[in-house]
């Protein structure tokens, strides 16, 4: 059964949130409790553009199928607290937490297995490389590896010398990949995790998040507002400034060597949650979200931006736009155009033979622009218009498809 209409997620863009000129300035955001106040979801993962999975405190999990706007709670059995979420398809993913749970479903959620490792601490992580291939990491800088799909685990020592917690990890692929840990260490391995290598960091704070867009580029992000960046694979890492100090990020996720975004909170009298978005690989950085409840994980999906928190939060975005129906299955875009003054529309293929209507709002709801057409794109002229997010809505024959930009001249 779904969740109450008021529970319904709408997510907010982020791919086609761009800019015209100028970095995004503040946008106004707002939360949806999905479950309990006072709980938490900590880790977010969307095998397809349409499925996703939420997971955190006393077992929650939750799954959406069509793109985050509607989320219904899924039993996994389990009460562990589930800090960690893979999922190699819409079948098959993996969840994990406290007390060694790792939990396996192949149905999409329906039913879930209780894997057994050699270990009986925390599991922060669990990453399906390959049907059989997985990995997992946790409490005590262990590392955990199954080549039969989770039936069986191998326990490895990333470091005997250090029992620092793994609270990130990321593979590339089956032999590559790195985590991230307490005191500013970062481990890289070449061989599936059968070794490991320390990198050479430039902190010794936490580190929460981990994210590794390319075989170059590496992020990795945690307390005290600390961002650290690698540009040859994970082997060294510099200090990159967010403008923030006294944050501390707990998640990151960066779409390519430039584009991501790093979310967790800050204390002004209470702790609040935090996003901020970069559009140039780190060198700057943009605050788009600030307040409400701290936020623990954080994706980019289809274009989307989710974060999760405390009280079991999704954020979304707020802005009445008078959009009736988000579009998250179907392929289409809205750019900026060479020229950075005009913004391109192309629909989604195949086009129907009749013309489709395109209308672009602005923050309040009003009308600004409208064009009916049969052709492939339309281009949108937008030098004269005043700074701010405008919403695109798409009428094609009964559907009504949506993005979002931003003019910032």
């Amino acid at each position: 059964m779904a969740l109450p209409r008021a529970s319904f997620l709408r997510a907010f863009l982020f791919a086609s949130l761009f800019t015209v000129d100028r970095p995004l300035a503040m946008a106004q955001f707002d939360q949806v409790h999905l479950g309990v106040p006072g709980s938490s979801l900590e880790a977010i993962d969307f095998p397809t553009p349409l499925i996703g999975y939420a997971t955190g405190k006393d077992g929650a999990l939750y799954k959406t199928t069509d793109g985050g706007t509607d989320w219904i709670p899924l039993n996994t059995g389990s009460g562990a607290y589930l800090f960690g979420a893979g999922f190699l398809n819409e079948d098959t993913g993996f969840v994990s937490g406290g007390g060694a749970a790792v939990l396996r479903t192949m149905d999409g959620g329906d039913t879930w297995a209780a894997l057994t490792l050699p270990f009986t601490e925390c599991v922060y992580q669990v990453r399906p490389i390959t049907a059989s291939r997985v990995y997992a990491a946790g409490w005590g800088g262990y590392f955990f590896r199954s080549t039969d799909g989770g039936d069986n685990w191998t326990s490895i020592s990333i470091d005997p010398n250090w029992q620092g917690w793994v609270f990130g990890m990321r593979f590339r692929d089956a032999l590559n990949g790195v985590v991230a840990q307490t005191d500013g260490r970062i481990y890289r391995t070449i061989d599936g995790g059968s070794t490991w290598t320390p990198s050479t960091t430039a902190t010794s704070n936490n580190l929460r998040g981990i994210s590794m867009p390319d075989t170059a580029t590496g992020l990795a992000v945690g307390f005290f507002g600390t961002a650290q960046k690698s540009t040859d694979g994970g082997a060294t890492w510099n200090t990159i400034n967010t403008g923030y100090p006294g944050d501390s990020y707990y998640g990151v996720h960066f779409t390519d060597a430039d584009n991501g975004v790093i979310c967790g909170g800050f204390y002004a009298g209470n702790w609040q949650g935090v996003i901020m978005r970069t559009a140039n690989g780190g060198s700057s950085w943009s605050r788009i979200h600030s307040g409400g409840p701290v936020l623990n994980g954080i994706t980019i999906n289809d274009g989307n931006i989710f974060a999760v928190g405390t009280d079991e939060v999704i954020i979304m975005d707020a802005l009445n736009t008078n959009i009736s129906t988000m579009d998250h299955g179907a392929s289409w875009t809205v750019r900026p155009s060479v020229a950075h003054q005009q913004v391109v529309v192309e629909p989604p293929l195949p086009i129907s033979s009749h013309p489709w209507t395109l209308e672009v709002l602005d923050a309040r709801g009003a009308l600004v622009h409208a064009t009916r057409t049969s052709d492939r794109n339309t281009t949108i002229d937008v030098s004269d218009w005043c700074n701010g997010i405008y919403s695109v809505r798409l009428l094609m024959n009964d559907a009504v498809l949506a993005r979002r930009f931003v003019v910032a001249h």
